[in-house]
């Protein structure tokens, strides 16, 4: 591609989750390279640092709270900045591109990145996907339950979600100094869990598992889990932090805010679990993986792509808190080194989710659209 060709993404905040990081991702290693990039985003709450070096970002009014205000504004950021095309993240995000990119002819490629259908009913999301001239999804679920509901395969495309494993592999850190970043004590088995907090990432299941070890008198009782993430659902914040009140397990559990070098709570941890009920293409689990910490997961569909059982981790049944329960306690009773080679098993394993491979499937994606509208 010789002339520069411009990109608007849209994407509803920066707040921290999976779309946001890939996004990132993808604006670090394509900037330089022949395009020019707008974002534009309309929820307020920032949590990633925006590589203003390599793009323009520009905070719009929420359409939620003024729609009027949001069209004239992103109107004016298309007529001024002038893209080829318009590629959306999440379902709100991919309606309003959907309708703009429509009324304003500039194609869209809209990002789904949840196998939930309907993403939000199935007349909007026919609105997305007959108006979008490409579409990509990052689980296989996804893309199976995209054909499903009608989405023509000829749009369709499988971008899996990418890992820098040398990036994460170069921040790695002594668990002591990771420990001591993270305020937390550096002793006993340190099991950790990534993730917004609400009902689908499920961090009721371990609490009870851990409720029924201990109860059970088979609890390590030098357990310690931390729990890492933001509040995307009061309701269930609020439950969560009751539970681990109502039956004493504060001197075992503790919920902490995201921290930006996630690097460090993966350095700290003996092992991971990853208790969902769905997702799309886990980026945890890539960076976990990535980072050599064996992992304890639901046996979801996607998850089954990452996680090989007794290899790089084990699989529990979803929801199944007493399953989980004997897993957790098979995990404690393995030696720092068996934990230490099947998390090497991981990193082996998560080698080809790799950014450079995200990038180059992205940017087929685009050279699609430049060449149906001979650009």
């Amino acid at each position: 591609m010789s002339e520069t060709k411009k990109i608007l993404y849209l994407i509803p905040s920066f707040e921290s989750g999976g779309a946001e990081r890939q996004l990132l991702y993808l604006i670090d290693k394509i900037a330089p390279d022949n395009f020019d990039i707008q974002v534009v985003y309309f929820h307020p709450d920032r949590f990633y640092d925006l590589p203003e070096e390599k793009a323009k970002f520009e905070e719009l009014p929420r359409p939620s709270k003024n729609p009027l205000a949001f069209i004239r504004q992103f109107c004016r950021v298309a007529r001024n900045f002038r893209p080829h095309c318009i590629h959306s993240f999440l379902p709100h995000g991919n309606l309003i591109a959907a309708f703009l990119g429509k009324a304003l002819r500039i194609p869209v490629i809209a990002s789904v990145r949840s196998p939930k259908i309907p993403q939000m009913s199935s007349f909007l999301d026919g609105i997305v996907f007959g108006w979008s001239v490409r579409i990509t999804v990052n689980s296989d679920l996804g893309r199976k339950r995209l054909i499903a509901s009608g989405v023509e395969r000829e749009k369709l495309s499988l971008i899996y979600n990418g890992v820098d494993v040398n990036r994460l592999a170069k921040l790695r850190i002594s668990r002591e100094e990771a420990c001591a970043k993270l305020g937390i004590r550096p002793n006993g088995i340190i099991c950790t869990m990534v993730g917004r907090i609400s009902p689908e990432k499920n961090h009721l299941c371990i609490l009870r598992a851990i409720k029924q070890l201990r109860d059970n008198s088979a609890l390590d009782k030098y357990l310690s889990l931390y729990m890492y993430g933001r509040a995307f659902n009061e309701d269930y914040l609020h439950e969560v932090k009751n539970y681990i009140a109502e039956h004493k397990l504060d001197g075992i559990c503790r919920i902490f805010q995201p921290v930006n070098n996630i690097t460090d709570v993966y350095s700290a941890s003996d092992f991971l679990v990853f208790p969902s009920t769905w997702e799309g293409c886990p980026n945890v689990l890539l960076e976990a993986m990535a980072s050599s910490v064996p992992i304890i997961a639901s046996d979801i569909d996607v998850n089954l792509n990452f996680i090989q059982d007794g290899i790089n981790g084990m699989l529990f049944k979803s929801d199944d808190h007493k399953d989980l329960a004997g897993y957790l306690a098979q995990m404690c009773r393995l030696s720092p080194e068996k934990r230490s080679l099947m998390g090497s098993e991981g990193k082996d394993i998560v080698s080809k989710y790799s950014i450079e491979r995200m990038v180059k499937n992205t940017l087929q994606q685009y050279e699609m659209v430049f060449s149906a509208n001979a650009l």
